[in-house]
């Protein structure tokens, strides 16, 4: 009798430890259930979130932040917009059409749009030029099956316990993804995403032989979701700017670098880190150039730099011109680098990034040759030990001529 009485007291605690209580045990999975649920019953919604690029280098942190305003009226309508340095991007679906606009490329285009707020969601999602690339984590919610858009693939999935985040106690989930890690927050009260931060070091250092002293994490910080029926039906409409040029495919990939090769080198203009100072390709036209793209956080340019100098040094009294063309950072950042490295050699400002893409550039460094009639004579992708010899045989060959 007595041991049966003490069964009876264990039975209660077992069916805690095993799970079979009524308080459900907290998941990574019933988290993110629990979110796509909570956003997919929403009628309406609209959220203003900020992205932030954080690079940590050995000279330095740098972070690039973006802003976004997201508006979604199920079943079919999405406004997204995007501000940040380097351009501003609309993406509008008024339930018949599907537009995207770019502003510093001046070209926007439509196509019929998908039937369901899954399909729209799909399309939008990974949209080239949403500035890092990375994605908009919290469309994921809305995929058909968000449970596997965010774990199918994951190598581990770990509930890492109850934190605060942005004044705001949190559930925190981290997901080790082959390449990648993210982590989520969701909130305990609202039960919707508050932050989310992926570090994609790992796909760096892989690609890349400099890429292993690079941090880089993109964090999504979510103030807090308003949920509304009043979204204006004006957010949802598309108005063609005065300057914009209409496209079949405005995300086509632009001309691989490579692919330049003996052409017509394009004419640009660029402010550079002196005051008053800007460099005009067309002014050195009958000299040879010598035009490499890099940034500072890239671990093969700060590599390839210190040769470049050399190389500058050797050649600046020919005829020959050297531009160092510094993409999409701050004027101080890049003034601050180039003073403590001590470098000589003219360096451009491409803040937009718009000559970077007009060249084809999709890695750094990049390197160019130009000859004296202007066209892209050489190429080189990338830093490779000895290589400043190649190029300095390639600067001899087109200042004589050949």
């Amino acid at each position: 009798m007595k041991t049966k009485k003490i069964v009876n007291m264990l039975i209660p605690c077992l069916m805690l430890v095993l799970g079979f209580s009524g308080v459900h045990a907290v998941t990574p999975e019933s988290l993110i259930k629990e979110a796509a649920a909570r956003y997919k019953s929403m009628t309406s919604f609209q959220e203003t979130f900020t992205q932030k690029v954080n690079v940590t280098s050995p000279q330095g942190p740098n972070v690039m932040t973006a802003e976004f305003n997201i508006a979604i009226r199920q079943p079919d309508k999405l406004a997204l917009k995007l501000n940040s340095k380097k351009s501003a991007v609309s993406v509008i679906c008024d339930g018949k059409q599907l537009y995207y606009y770019i502003s510093d490329m001046k070209k926007y285009s439509a196509s019929d749009a998908p039937d369901t707020i899954e399909k729209l969601v799909q399309e939008v999602i990974f949209a080239p030029n949403l500035d890092s690339g990375q994605g908009i984590m919290l469309l994921g919610f809305f995929q058909s099956d968000p449970q596997a858009f965010f774990t199918s693939s994951a190598t581990a999935v770990d509930y890492q316990g109850e934190d605060v985040i942005n004044g705001v106690k949190s559930h925190k989930v981290a997901v080790t993804l082959p390449e990648i890690d993210l982590t989520m927050w969701f909130g305990m009260e609202s039960k919707l995403l508050v932050q989310s931060s992926v570090d994609i070091s790992r796909v760096l250092k892989k690609g890349s032989p400099g890429g292993s002293d690079l941090k880089v994490v993109i964090e999504e910080i979510y103030p807090g979701t308003e949920i509304t029926t009043a979204i204006e039906d004006d957010r949802f409409v598309f108005t063609v700017p005065a300057d914009a040029e209409k496209v079949d495919d405005l995300f086509a990939p632009p001309p691989n670098a490579t692919a330049m090769e003996n052409k017509e080198a394009p004419a640009f203009e660029l402010a550079g880190l002196k005051s008053g100072e800007t460099f005009k390709l067309q002014d050195y036209k009958g000299k040879v150039i010598m035009l490499d793209f890099w940034a500072t956080w890239c671990g093969p340019c700060r590599t390839e730099l210190p040769k470049l100098q050399e190389i500058y040094e050797k050649y600046k009294d020919k005829e020959f011109m050297f531009i160092a063309v510094n993409s999409r950072e701050d004027k101080e950042k890049v003034g601050k680098f180039v003073t403590e490295q001590k470098y000589a050699f003219p360096v451009a400002l491409d803040k937009d990034g718009k000559i970077t893409g007009l060249y084809g550039i999709r890695s750094f460094p990049t390197l160019m040759l130009i000859n004296k009639d202007g066209k892209i004579a050489k190429i080189h992708q990338g830093y490779a030990p000895g290589m400043e010899k190649s190029i300095a045989e390639e600067i001899d060959a087109l200042l004589g001529g050949k």
